[in-house]
């Protein structure tokens, strides 16, 4: 796939897993990770090798933002 692809294909991803987060019981989760994360610092793991354009990027951005939509 050509590399002008990827943003293209993490924003379809990005939008699908958050969607995904959006589920009740995902969201709980989701609320609960928030709230371990206020209280202490907190590292996100992941395999791959562009963390910008990952899960936890994105994880990480819901985490701060404290929503699930956009």
């Amino acid at each position: 796939m050509p590399a002008e692809d990827e943003p293209t294909r993490f924003a379809e991803f990005r939008r699908r897993y958050r969607s995904e987060l959006a589920d009740p019981e995902r969201a709980a989760a989701l609320q609960h990770l928030r709230e371990l994360a206020q209280q202490r610092p907190m590292a996100l793991l992941t395999a791959t090798r562009e963390v910008e354009n990952s899960e936890a990027a994105v994880l990480a951005d819901l985490l701060v933002a404290g929503s699930t939509t956009n």
